[in-house]
């Protein structure tokens, strides 16, 4: 394949996986690829996600889903996916006519960091959507928070539709993620753990909630016979260092032990976008049109994604980045898997 001759400035290694990104978009073996995660994974930049460009680099008939949710902690990314497995710890009745939010009571089999927002969620044969958080008089206030295995978490579950008769759920009933089913047979590519580090309670939870989540995720996978996976980073950006934006030096070495977990538990299957983005911020920059400041420099010698390659918080990628390296760089790892 003949590369443009503006690909010239580029570093070998980004010129390696842009690449074998593109001869895999003329393969013949369509795949199917579902993507969870949060606002990583969910944020839409000029109208296209990162998922999108990843799709246009894959062959003929492939198909990218998007399952990124904002804000969510790795336990709702876990049970979206289908990896936490949740079910009643006490009996509940669905009443006839009645679409309210109905208190129910779970038990975290891991680690479990969760977000406060509604998930779509069935609870048995009933579809509707659960809120975790507590109850006091009737009233149910939505709470995030990371909590240990075996503790009994409280939330609301609300029917999508008013049941025509009563229905009595026990102990034990299934509380699961209307994605799970259909996605467990497709790559997945599971980016989490940005939003674990930012838990009130302690850096036990943010690191062990993120780790454990993943194992689960995995774990299901490999229930049906599918080891098809790619697990991304935790991105460092400038915000989580000190010496550059003057954050507590404990949320940097959270990220740093989930990433080295990460990377441990999965070395086939991790996919460092952080180190890649700080060691080829130069060549990156120039291919991309980005401006680098003496900031970003800065940011990148230490190992940190600059700002300039985010989308101005500081925190998510922009449409550049994505799309000439987010993009290629997956597409690669995956046809250099065999899985595309």
């Amino acid at each position: 394949m003949r590369l443009p001759k503006r690909f010239l400035a580029v570093p070998t290694a980004l010129l390696a996986f842009f690449a074998a990104a593109q001869a895999g978009a003329h393969a013949q073996k369509p795949v199917a690829v579902a993507a969870y995660g949060d606002s990583w994974t969910k944020v839409s930049v000029g109208g296209q996600d990162w998922e999108a460009y990843l799709q246009s680099l894959l062959p003929k008939g492939s198909s990218v889903a998007d399952r990124g949710v904002y804000s969510e902690d790795s336990g709702n990314i876990g049970f979206r996916e289908g990896g936490i497995k949740l079910a009643l710890s006490s009996p509940v009745t669905l009443h006839a006519g009645s679409s309210a939010p109905v208190k129910i009571a779970v038990k975290a089999p891991i680690t479990f960091n969760e977000y406060q927002d509604a998930m779509p969620a069935s609870l048995g044969n009933v579809y509707g959507s659960v809120q975790f958080g507590t109850w006091s008089g009737g009233q149910f206030s939505p709470v995030s928070g990371g909590h240990p295995a075996g503790r009994v978490l409280t939330a609301a579950f609300t029917p999508a539709h008013a049941p025509s008769k009563n229905t009595s759920m026990g102990a034990g009933t299934q509380l699961g993620s209307p994605t799970a089913r259909p996605d467990a047979h497709k790559v997945q590519i599971l980016w989490q753990g940005g939003n674990d580090e930012d838990l009130p309670d302690n850096s036990k939870l943010a690191v062990k909630g993120t780790l454990e989540a993943t194992r689960a995720e995995v774990q299901h996978l490999s229930a049906v016979h599918n080891h098809r996976f790619l697990v991304l980073s935790v991105l460092v950006n400038e915000y989580e260092v000190p010496a550059l934006k003057g954050r507590t030096p404990m949320h940097l070495q959270w990220i740093h032990e989930i990433n080295a977990g990460l990377k441990q538990a999965y070395p086939n299957n991790y996919v460092d976008l952080t180190d890649f983005l700080a060691k080829h911020a130069r060549g990156i920059a120039r291919e991309t049109g980005i401006k680098l400041y003496p900031q970003d420099l800065k940011a990148a010698a230490m190992g940190v994604v600059p700002d300039a390659f985010t989308v101005g918080d500081g925190v998510h990628l922009n449409a550049q980045v994505r799309r000439l390296v987010q993009a290629p760089m997956l597409a690669s790892k995956l046809r250099a898997l065999g899985w595309a």
